[in-house]
């Protein structure tokens, strides 16, 4: 008998909600923030990617997310 995990599990965020403060003279490429998620699936369906949204007020504009490590960036 061979079990195979399904991808039923979503990716929970360590904090409900974060936040940073910068400098309006931060120099593109500062650090912000990086976020944690994990996923309580099995092998490759565990595999967090992160990725920035665009919305009204343009954050991805203004910020870059490293896909596989969450770490925000400025833009």
């Amino acid at each position: 008998v061979f079990v195979q995990d399904i991808n039923d599990n979503p990716p929970v965020f360590k904090k409900m909600s974060y936040r940073v403060v910068l400098s309006e003279t931060a120099m593109i490429g500062t650090p912000a923030l990086q976020v944690v998620a994990t996923d309580k699936d099995s092998e490759k369906n565990n595999i967090v990617h992160y990725q920035i949204f665009s919305d009204v007020q343009n954050s991805s504009d203004y910020f870059h997310i490293d896909s596989s490590s969450g770490l925000i960036l400025t833009a």
